[in-house]
């Protein structure tokens, strides 16, 4: 019956409270751990389009990352990836290599 422990002894409003509070706070934590473990996983497979890795992986590996993450997510991304990431490696190098000039230029005026 509600409002009793296993053991048959009642136990008061407060007490139910309390019990029903942390079996919230318990299954909270849990959603948020689980949704942290996936958006965990997500971000590892998309990690080698950080600008860091399109600037330094080798387009061929990038090409097979490409095609891995178009097959993991082949509702949301099409095969076309495989094709565009040379091209997205290359606008990063000259749009990084622009900006480290230019945050150069900035910090040798100043």
């Amino acid at each position: 019956m509600s409002g009793e422990n296993s053991s048959g002894e009642d136990i008061s409003a407060d007490q139910f409270l309390t019990l029903e509070y942390y079996k919230v706070l318990d299954n909270m934590m849990a959603q948020m751990k689980w949704r942290f473990e996936q958006l965990s996983n997500i971000a590892d497979d998309f990690q080698f389009l950080s600008a860091h890795s399109l600037y330094v992986t080798p387009v061929e590996k990038l090409k097979k990352y490409a095609a891995d993450l178009a097959i993991k997510y082949n509702e949301d991304i099409d095969q076309e990836i495989i094709n565009e990431i040379e091209f997205f490696k290359y606008q990063v190098k000259a749009n990084f290599t622009r900006l480290k000039r230019n945050c150069f230029k900035y910090f040798k005026r100043n």
